[in-house]
């Protein structure tokens, strides 16, 4: 895999009272003098620093500008949460006495569980604790003051590589500089804490080019099918079903099919599409998926030679997902009015532990009119997604809005300009950019099946489709731009969805700062 590691160098500098010095991108001021003690005031709270003896904790913000460490930082006494990492930089003297094993920090009622191993002595070190409890500002600054090992405080900072994949035209696909993919792949693909599983996405579409370079080391195989002996080998129904079906033209090959004129080249819509959710990354060629790593594409041809799809053949492609291992399931694709049979449809699939993404459609109208996009508010774990311009997150005109049926907004456009697009595979192993709810809905259900795995590698268990639709939205952005046409202006996120994930199922690393 190829990163760009970011190297940061750091130096602590000691005074005989209290803590002076840089850390990591200044988290520690450094200044002509050793600081003296201070009285701590609400303009030292605000906007995040706090300082007395010379000790001083940084307070980081997200981009919400909420806190990352606390409540609410604007708060005069704002609350510390339970489990929050800090880094305690503790003098030579505590280090000394700590070498076998001995506590660094304790006063009556204040004990951590701290230890350092027995070794070289050093000036000064930095040791990763965490509070054991909810605990207001004032306590913990009480708990740093009263202490005399401890010279500098400081939240834990997780400095990562921000993977950059090697693939050509990566740096064309701003749908992906957008979602903050990049930034987000470092805790999603992590060796040790990041995804295990390879989870399968179903494309409800057009068909899938099998033979593109980008796709096909990514396919689903159906390992109890044999490949062209015209038998139902699984006893699933379905004839030679190796990497998916073909249902408008009932044949075990999913490839796109040629449509007459005039709607010739809207067949390769289905490619387009599973690029998005899950081209190969990484593998020097063409573009990225969202999850081009740990996806497989199961390709599901409902439309055959012509341009329209039926009812039935959509209803059972969702079902033959669901029955064959789909853990997403993506449907670029819609029409007016409603449908109580693909109602039951998506029912049946997430009963079956599938999550399902849903285009909003393009025609500027209210989703609640549109099936199946109608369906995802009043089933949970099927989510109804619009399109945001990849450079403006604006709305893009075409889409499709409501804010009650809307539940999420991810790029399908980009300068909101006809044929413009975001970037990805089309049939015959070429690129080309598509614009659409289409687009942004893929997108989407790359992103869910990574939330979906790496929930899972946290927790040891499968989430349900409605754990994961909620930490979808749970863990987007908000642009006010699109708070009327969106459920509450949220704008799918990979860096902030990683992050919510990590904090909702967090490992607790570091030992138990207890503040009784």
């Amino acid at each position: 895999m190829a990163a760009t590691i970011i190297l940061i160098s750091a130096s602590l500098v000691s005074c005989s009272k209290g803590f002076k010095g840089k850390s990591l991108e200044n988290t520690f001021s450094l200044g002509d003098q050793c600081p003296t003690t201070k009285s701590l005031s609400s303009e030292q709270r605000v906007p995040s620093l706090f300082e007395t003896k010379g000790k001083k904790l940084q307070i980081n913000e997200n981009n919400n500008g909420e806190s990352s460490a606390f409540a609410s930082e604007k708060s005069i006494n704002p609350m510390i949460l339970a489990g929050k990492q800090l880094v305690v930089v503790v003098d030579e003297k505590c280090v000394q006495i700590a070498r076998n094993a001995r506590s660094i920090m304790s006063r009556e009622g204040i004990t951590s569980v701290l230890k350092i191993s027995n070794e070289t002595p050093v000036s000064e070190k930095s040791f990763l604790v965490r509070t054991d409890r909810d605990m207001r500002f004032s306590e913990l600054e009480d708990t740093i003051e009263s202490d005399e090992c401890i010279k500098g405080v400081n939240e834990n900072v997780i400095h990562r590589t921000l993977m950059t994949p090697n693939d050509p035209r990566f740096s064309q696909q701003e749908h992906l500089t957008n979602i903050r993919a990049s930034e987000a792949w470092d805790t999603f693909y992590n060796s040790d804490s990041g995804v295990k599983e390879t989870l399968v996405i179903a494309i409800i579409d057009t068909g899938v080019d099998l033979g593109h370079p980008d796709l096909e080391d990514n396919l689903w195989v159906n390992s109890k099918e044999i490949s062209g002996n015209g038998i139902d080998d699984d006893k699933n129904g379905y004839v030679d079903d190796v990497h998916g079906y073909n249902f408008g033209s009932e044949t075990g090959d999913p490839t796109p099919e040629q449509w007459p004129s005039p709607d010739q080249g809207g067949e390769a819509h289905g490619t387009h599409v599973a690029g998005l959710a899950a081209a190969k990354t990484d593998n020097n060629v063409g573009v990225s998926g969202v999850n081009g790593m740990k996806a497989q594409i199961m390709a599901l041809n409902v439309f055959g030679a012509v341009a329209g799809a039926s009812t039935e053949h959509i209803d059972n492609a969702i079902r033959y997902a669901a029955d064959n291992g789909a853990s997403i399931i993506n449907l670029s694709l819609g029409g007016p009015g409603s449908s109580s049979s693909t109602d039951a449809a998506i029912k049946y699939a997430l009963s079956k532990g599938a999550v399902l993404t849903i285009a909003s459609g393009n025609s500027n109208e209210d989703a609640a009119g549109y099936t199946p996009a109608r369906y995802g508010k009043t089933n949970a774990g099927a989510i109804t997604i619009g399109a945001v311009d990849a450079a403006s997150n604006t709305k893009c005109s075409f889409s499709n809005y409501n804010a009650a049926y809307v539940e999420l907004a991810a790029p399908g456009c980009k300068g909101n300009q006809v044929g413009s697009g975001v970037l990805s595979t089309l049939n015959g192993g070429g690129y080309g950019r598509l614009q659409g709810t289409s687009m942004a809905s893929p997108i989407t259900a790359g992103a869910a099946s990574l939330a979906y795995s790496l929930i899972w590698a946290r927790t040891g268990k499968r989430p349900t489709p409605a754990t994961v639709e909620e930490v979808m939205k749970s863990g987007a952005r908000v642009q006010s731009a699109v708070s009327d046409s969106f459920m509450d202006g949220k704008v799918l996120d990979l860096t902030l969805l990683a992050a919510k994930i990590t904090t909702l199922y967090s490992t607790g690393q570091g030992p138990i700062l207890n503040c009784n």
